[in-house]
């Protein structure tokens, strides 16, 4: 039940909006010229999503979860990898688990500390999920 899950929730990230990514190019927060480059992030994690080699993943799902008890909301659901495989969420100081889930790759988790007016870089290789014969 699991997998209905995952695709329930993207479901709802999309029909709500609530899902940023860095090309939509007509959404006011990234200055609406489509230029990822554009939007200048002041604080918060970046980086790259890339498979095993080395090419970008376009549309892998980031999702971050707060670590500190008690720490800053996290402001959007996911955020969505571009063309290019970058992401960038203006994520307050603190400690997330940052998790990619992208079509065909196995999901990637990892940590990361955000100093307050700064910005993290967090990259992520994904792997191609593996099939068993049965």
């Amino acid at each position: 039940m699991r997998p209905v899950q995952s695709s329930l929730c993207l479901c709802l990230i999309i029909a709500t909006g609530w899902c940023a990514s860095p090309s939509s190019g007509d959404r006011p927060e990234n200055g609406g010229n489509g230029n990822s480059a554009a939007r200048q992030l002041k604080e918060g994690v970046s980086g790259r999503i890339t498979n095993d080699a080395r090419n970008a993943v376009e549309g892998a799902v980031v999702v971050a979860a707060p670590l500190d008890p008690g720490g800053p909301p996290v402001p959007e659901i996911a955020i969505v990898s571009d063309a290019n495989g970058r992401y960038q969420w203006p994520l307050r100081g603190g400690h997330y688990e940052l998790t990619v889930v992208a079509e065909g790759y196995q999901r990637v988790s990892k940590n990361v500390a955000v100093s307050a007016g700064e910005v993290a870089t967090l990259d992520f290789v994904l792997s191609r999920e593996q099939h068993t014969a049965r």
